[in-house]
C-alpha cells in the first residue's frame, strides 16, 4: 500500500510540474521507469549524523577537558560517562570508548534504519571497501576502513532522547570528524559514491562532505591535517571561541592562536586533548543573529541549523518576489508552461502539499492571499516555526530541508530570469548544488526518470559553475523571456 501511495504521489507531482493530465503523467512515469529500470537499489541512504569517538584510559582528565573547558554536557550509562553532548544541540555528540579498544580509532556514521545498515553492508564489496567488523547479528552495525585507514562504523540510529541543559552560553552547534588523506580521489569515492554524502566544497586541499538531508552528518578531509584522529568543534560565537582559547592557555597544549580563514568563513585554533587528539575549535566569522525581513525589526536567533538555512534561502527568494514589477508577473518563465506568478504559487502550494503528506495541517495556500509576497511570507513563517521547534521530529525536519529548502535557490533563478532581475545564485548555494549533482547521481537520475527534473542541458566544460549547475538541473542558462 505504501509503495502504491508513493507511486501516486510521484504521478501527481509530475502532473503539477508539467501541466499534464493525470492519465498522461501516469503513462509517462511508467514509460520512464521502464526505460530506466528499477531504482529500488539506488535509493539514497538516510545518514543522520557523524559522531567522533575518543579512545582513552584517562577518563577523569578527558571528562574535565570536554566539560569544563569546551563546555559539553555528559551522557552516562550504568553510572559511567559514554558521551559528551552539546548543551544546545543534542545531535552534536562525541562518544567515549564506543567499541572499547577492539577496533582502530575512528568515528561513527549513523544511519536512519537497520535497512540502511544492511544496504551499505551489501554494497561494500562492489565499492572495494575493506571490512574490519562484520555485520552484527542484530544488523545494527558493522565497521570498515576508509582509504586513509580511519575506522568508520556504520550504525543504525538508536531511539533515545538525549536531555540537554539548554545553556546557550556554552553553545556548541556541530562536531565534525576529520580525515587525513594521501589520496583525495579515493577518499571522495568512499564518502560520495559508497556512503552517499555530497561534496559541498573543495578549497585549497580541504574537502567538506555532507548529507544534504541532515546537517549533523559531515566529514572534513584534507591532505594536510595536523592530527589524523582529530575533529572540529563549532561553537556559537567568536566571543565564545576567544573565551575557550584564553581558558586553554596554561592548562592544555594550544597549537596555534585563533586565526581567520575567510575562504572557509571561520575563525579557529587547535589544541590537544589529554589523549593527544587534535580538537579544532571553530566559530563562524559571521556569528550574528539572523535578521528576518518578514517580522519587522525583530531579530531571531534560531536554535535549528535547518531553520537558519531555510530562512536565509527564503529571505533571498522573498527579495526577488519584492523586486518583480507588477507587469512582469504574467511573463513566461524557464519552467515550460509556467508564468512568473506560477513559480511562487508552486513554491507555496508544493510546500503545503509536502507538509500535508507528513501530517502537518493548515499550511498556507496561494489562493488564500492577495498576492505572491503575502502568500510566500506566510509559508516562510509557517515552515520556520516547524523547523525551529525542538519538538519537531528529526526525520521531518530533514525531509523538509531536502524537499522544500533545497529547491529555493533554483526557483529563485527561475523567477529572476523571468522578471528581468539579477539571476546570480549565491556562490555557496552553487557549490552545494554542484556537490549534490555530482555526488548523488543515482538520486538525481531517479528524480529525472520520475519527471521531477528535465534531462540535462549541454553546457561547455569551461562555462561558469552556475551555468554548469543549471545545465545539470535541466535548465538552459542562456534562457531569456521571448521578445
Amino acid at each position: 500500500m505504501t509503495e502504491r501511495k508513493d507511486f501516486k504521489r510521484i504521478v501527481r507531482a509530475r502532473a503539477r510540474r508539467t501541466g499534464e493530465s493525470y492519465s498522461s503523467a501516469l503513462r509517462n512515469v511508467r514509460n520512464a521507469r521502464a526505460a530506466a529500470g528499477s531504482h529500488e537499489e539506488v535509493r539514497p541512504i538516510a545518514i543522520t549524523r557523524t559522531i567522533p569517538d575518543i579512545r582513552t584510559t584517562k577518563i577523569e582528565n578527558t571528562t574535565r577537558f570536554y566539560t569544563e573547558l569546551l563546555g559539553f554536557d555528559t551522557r552516562t550509562s550504568d553510572g559511567r560517562v559514554v558521551a559528551f553532548v552539546s548543551p544546545t544541540h543534542p545531535t552534536a555528540e562525541v562518544t567515549l570508548n564506543r567499541d572499547g579498544f577492539t577496533l582502530p580509532p575512528g568515528f561513527t556514521v549513523e544511519v536512519e534504519s537497520l535497512d540502511d545498515v544492511a544496504a551499505l553492508y551489501e554494497r561494500r564489496h562492489a565499492g572495494g571497501v575493506r571490512t574490519i567488523e562484520e555485520l552484527k547479528l542484530d544488523r545494527s552495525q558493522f565497521s570498515v576502513l576508509d582509504p586513509s585507514g580511519r575506522r568508520v562504523t556504520i550504525a543504525a540510529r538508536e531511539d533515545q532522547s538525549t536531555s540537554v541543559s539548554g545553556d546557550s552560553s556554552r553553545s556548541l552547534s556541530r562536531v565534525i570528524p576529520g580525515v587525513n588523506t594521501n589520496d583525495p580521489g579515493a577518499t571522495r569515492r568512499f564518502y560520495v559514491e559508497y556512503l552517499g554524502l555530497s561534496l559541498v566544497w573543495d578549497i585549497d586541499g580541504i574537502s567538506m562532505f555532507r548529507s544534504l538531508t541532515a546537517s549533523a552528518a559531515e566529514v572534513i578531509a584534507s591532505t594536510r591535517l595536523a592530527n589524523p584522529d582529530g575533529f572540529d568543534v563549532v561553537v556559537g560565537s567568536l566571543d565564545r571561541l576567544d573565551e575557550i582559547h584564553r581558558a586553554a592557555l596554561g592548562r592544555s597544549i594550544v597549537l596555534h592562536a585563533p586565526a581567520d580563514f575567510p575562504e572557509h568563513g571561520i575563525r579557529c585554533f587547535m589544541l590537544l586533548d589529554p589523549n593527544g587528539i587534535g580538537v579544532n575549535v571553530a566559530a563562524l566569522l559571521d556569528s550574528r543573529p539572523i535578521q528576518t525581513t518578514n517580522r519587522g525589526s525583530q531579530v531571531d536567533t534560531f536554535t535549528s541549523e535547518l531553520a537558519k538555512t531555510y530562512d536565509r534561502r527564503a529571505a533571498a527568494f522573498e527579495a526577488l518576489i519584492a523586486g518583480v514589477a507588477p507587469d512582469r508577473w504574467a511573463s513566461p518563465s524557464p519552467c515550460e508552461g509556467w508564468l512568473a506568478q506560477d513559480i511562487v504559487s508552486h513554491v507555496v502550494d508544493f510546500s503545503a502539499h509536502v507538509l500535508g503528506e507528513k501530517g502537518v495541517e493548515h499550511a498556507p495556500r496561494y489562493t488564500e492571499f492577495d498576492g505572491p509576497i503575502s502568500a510566500f511570507r506566510a509559508t516562510r513563517a509557517f515552515i520556520v516555526r516547524i523547523l525551529d521547534d525542538p519538538a519537531t521530529p528529526t526525520k521531518l525536519t530533514s525531509y523538509l530541508h531536502w524537499s522544500l529548502s533545497f529547491d529555493l535557490p533554483q526557483h529563485g533563478w527561475d523567477l529572476a530570469v523571468a522578471t528581468g532581475q539579477d539571476p546570480t545564485i549565491d556562490a555557496g548555494e552553487v557549490e552545494i548544488l554542484w556537490g549534490s549533482l555530482n555526488g548523488g547521481r543515482a538520486n538525481w537520475d531517479w528524480q529525472r526518470a520520475n519527471g521531477w527534473y528535465r534531462a540535462p542541458v549541454a553546457v561547455p566544460d569551461d562555462a561558469p559553475l552556475q551555468d554548469r549547475v543549471l545545465g545539470l538541473l535541466g535548465r538552459n542558462p542562456e534562457w531569456s523571456p521571448p521578445a
